[in-house]
């Protein structure tokens, strides 16, 4: 009896070990210059609470011989772009060849990146952002969530001269289809307040499957003990 409990016991140990639906999403790694892919989208708005264009040009990026969402297809417009070769110097813009690069908006609009999440549960989010031009203003950081559609911003603070990098790091539960995200928006000077971005989400989601394999291997286990314990001994003599 205690080689089939132990074989019980070691089986449900085995379900809980089982391997949940955890994954790992990055903004930069999955960039490919459409929209959605690896989860991620990318646009702009004129006011965090209304409203998000997303990007749809990717030809003729900002910078050649790269992958690119812009408003539109001229070359020197807002958007996202992810250089193909190793880093470089692009006039006053360090381009990175480790994270996207945000070119901001000249009219004001505010360049947002989101994450929309496949499934509910719970969701490690971070966010990192560098000045990439030599001579910055300064560019203003938000973190924005909407869960269940309703929309909260975060001011980051700002980046710029004086404070030339940042990070956020949060940890949010999340219906499935919800949003989460970054904003961006340059200070005075269109041309000097490029920024690189990592954006990476984590989520550790079991399957309901795995929570009723493992409901089930303890509740084995549980009830071999308890007939275990139940038996009763009978000695006799001859």
């Amino acid at each position: 009896m205690s080689k089939l409990i132990n074989k019980m016991l070691l089986a449900a140990v085995a379900v809980v070990a089982a391997p949940s639906s955890a994954y790992a999403a990055d903004a930069f790694t999955s960039f490919n210059g459409t929209q959605g892919a690896g989860g991620f989208f990318y646009g702009e708005t004129s006011n965090p609470n209304v409203g998000f264009q997303g990007f749809t040009a990717n030809t003729n990026c900002f910078i050649s011989g790269s992958t690119c969402l812009q408003r539109a297809a001229n070359g020197d417009v807002p958007g996202f772009t992810k250089s193909t070769t190793p880093s470089f110097q692009y006039g006053t813009v360090n381009v990175p060849a480790d994270r996207l690069l945000i070119h901001p908006a000249q009219d004001g609009s505010i360049l947002t990146s989101l994450y929309r999440t496949p499934t509910a549960g719970s969701y490690n989010i971070r966010g990192t952002y560098t000045i990439q031009d030599i001579n910055p203003t300064g560019v203003n950081v938000g973190f924005v969530a909407a869960p269940g559609g309703a929309v909260s911003n975060t001011a980051l603070g700002q980046i710029g001269a004086g404070n030339t990098s940042g990070s956020f790091f949060t940890t949010l539960f999340l219906n499935a289809g919800d949003l989460v995200g970054f904003t961006f928006d340059n200070a005075s000077n269109y041309s000097n307040d490029s920024v690189g971005f990592n954006f990476t989400v984590v989520s550790s989601v079991p399957e309901p499957a795995n929570w009723a394999m493992m409901i089930a291997g303890v509740g084995i286990a549980g009830g071999a003990l308890r007939r275990r314990r139940s038996v009763k001994t009978t000695v006799s003599f001859a």
